[in-house]
């Protein structure tokens, strides 16, 4: 990358390359810049900016949470043909005959470390899990978070209550009840989905966790299940990650390029986190001065798949995200690879958004899914627009 002073007039650039033994190489074709491409703006590089950033799971777990249901926790299972007793997902119900193991249950991965019989095809169309656990003071929660794995679809109930659904139709659902969509790329049968739980569907004492995974047909080839349950309250609010004030010294450092998964990376960031984070947050300050005159900054902006923009905390631009309340587990609205994966897309800032002196610039980057295969950020540059 070339930086180069603003013209003052029309200019003509050629371009020649040498390297450490004195070889040139053939002259580029000619690049005219006009004044009127530049405009009356300040462009600042920022490919040698350094960014703090921090990638994984954003739902921390702190010395206060309690994991309800732990992810190899016993649980109760039964995968059979016979009819299903309509209360076996209530609080109670008797399943000293069913056969037991902890996840991942299923079939036809090899990674199962509870393997559930396939048998010959049409299959069985659903397998039931049910487990139990104890909590002292359900009042003592403020939000309970349960993370699943589904193959293909299931429905969660909670003594007795269902609690949530996923990929799986409207209305009764029974043993026979298939899923609405099949999934065979591996990394949509292994997502670990992040659901909250309603706190006050907690009791006293013992709560029965009882879930009905489904196939999408009964020629499937393989069937998964795992799942934990983790409760706690809500802290003391910390300072927002993308405002002025937050403490990012506990946060990585480097330089743009950063990412995984496509081998072009400056700064690598490691995906090798359980349950793998869907997003990636950056945060860096810039100086600016006579900011009073600025009508407007445009940061160029490289993000796979999506990202949400934050200057000195307030947001002021999207890109591929979804419209509406956005946290750092949404997925962005669409899965970008190739030439796009390397596009920058100029993000129009109001310059009342400014201030004199140091500005701080925070991006969050979204993978469309928690087993995204790779992510990008870079900002090469911004532009002032002044007058």
């Amino acid at each position: 990358r070339i930086t180069l002073p603003a013209p003052t007039e029309t200019t003509t650039y050629r371009v020649r390359a040498i390297d450490a033994e004195g070889n040139i190489s053939a002259t580029s074709d000619a690049v005219e810049v006009s004044v009127q491409d530049v405009g009356d703006q300040d462009v600042v590089d920022m490919s040698a900016a350094q960014w703090q950033w921090h990638y994984g799971d954003v739902v921390a777990t702190s010395a206060d949470d309690q994991q309800l249901v732990a992810g190899d926790q016993p649980w109760a299972w039964r995968y059979d043909s016979a009819p299903l007793d309509p209360a076996w997902n209530q609080p109670g119900f008797d399943t000293s005959t069913w056969g037991t193991g902890s996840g991942e249950f299923g079939y036809g991965d090899g990674d199962e470390d509870t393997l559930l019989p396939a048998g010959s095809t049409p299959r069985v169309p659903a397998a039931q899990f049910v487990t139990t656990f104890d909590v002292t003071d359900p009042a003592a929660y403020d939000w309970v978070k349960l993370q699943l794995l589904r193959d293909d679809g299931a429905v969660v109930y909670l003594n007795g209550k269902e609690v949530t659904r996923s990929n799986m139709p409207l209305g009764d659902v029974t043993e026979t009840t298939l899923a609405v969509e099949g999934f065979w790329k591996r990394d949509l049968e292994t997502e670990k989905h992040q659901i909250d739980i309603d706190p006050n569907d907690l009791v006293p004492g013992t709560n029965t966790l009882a879930v009905s995974v489904h196939q999408a047909g009964r020629y499937s080839e393989d069937l998964s299940f795992w799942a934990d349950l983790t409760a706690g309250a809500v802290q003391e609010a910390p300072v927002p990650w993308n405002a002025v004030g937050f403490d990012d010294s506990g946060w990585a450092l480097g330089s743009g390029h950063f990412g995984f998964g496509d081998g072009d990376e400056t700064t690598v960031i490691d995906n090798a986190v359980d349950p793998q984070g869907i997003s990636a947050q950056f945060r860096t300050k810039v100086d600016l001065a006579n900011v009073s005159n600025v009508s407007s900054m445009t940061l160029n902006v490289i993000a796979d798949d999506g990202a949400m923009i934050y200057v000195n905390g307030v947001e002021v631009g999207r890109v591929r995200m979804p419209a509406g309340p956005v946290d750092l587990n949404t997925g962005a609205a669409v899965a970008i690879w190739g030439a796009d994966e390397r596009t920058a897309l100029p993000i129009e800032i109001p310059g009342s958004v400014l201030v004199e002196g140091e500005n701080t610039i925070a991006i969050s980057v979204h993978n469309d899914s928690r087993n995204g295969k790779d992510l990008s950020f870079e900002v090469p540059s911004l532009l002032l627009a002044r007058g």
